[in-house]
């Protein structure tokens, strides 16, 4: 299993640039797409943030 804590570098709907979620990526040695589109989701943000979940908005650091 590969965790990663992704923080994002803008603001997209209701989701404030900066935000930091952990996303688990299920055994995969990279942070996909819909992983990234799950944890957000997850976390309560609204569809456009949702649309957010290509890996270029995000800062991503594996830990784990």
């Amino acid at each position: 299993m590969a965790m990663f804590e992704i923080t994002s570098k803008e603001r997209h709907g209701n989701m404030p640039a900066g935000t930091t979620l952990r996303v688990d990526s299920g055994g995969f040695g990279n942070c996909e797409q819909n992983k990234i589109k799950e944890a957000i989701k997850r976390a309560g943000f609204d569809s456009r943030a949702q649309e957010a979940n290509h890996p270029c908005y995000w800062n991503i650091e594996k830990i784990r």
